[in-house]
């Protein structure tokens, strides 16, 4: 398996959309897109693939949505990043893997405090943009 993070820089000089991509040989298995402003990013839509083990209810796959997001929180940390969004707080049963993979909700003030922050400053290490 092998994972692929895009960049498609706009005029802004610190606004940048990203397509982050996991792939198991030539097959797509599992990413998204979001976006970063000066040391925050923002998640804002994943997949994985919901194909299934031929003759099985099993996944073919199975647990490549959470591989994604964790090669993303690495490269991220190894970017120097200060800030990742992941978007609404799980609510009921819904989006839970949020918080089991490590998030916390952050009350809204203190978010827009740290996200207000971490925009105006840079990764430490560079933008997002090698592959892994």
């Amino acid at each position: 398996a092998h994972a692929l993070v895009r960049d498609q820089p706009t005029t802004a000089t610190n606004f940048a959309f990203h397509s982050v991509e996991l792939y198991d040989g030539a097959a797509l298995v599992a990413g998204e897109i979001g976006y970063s402003i000066g040391a925050t990013y923002t998640s804002l839509t994943g997949f994985f693939s919901h194909e299934k083990v031929p003759g099985t209810d099993k996944l073919l796959h199975d647990g490549a949505g959470a591989i994604q997001l964790a090669a993303l929180g690495a490269l991220l940390r190894r970017q120097g990043y200060a800030l990742w969004n992941l978007g609404h707080p799980p609510r009921g049963d819904r989006m839970v893997y949020k918080t089991e993979m490590g998030g916390c909700v952050v009350p809204r003030e203190e978010f827009l405090q740290l996200w207000l922050s971490a925009t105006q400053s840079a990764p430490v290490g560079g933008r997002v943009g090698c592959g892994l």
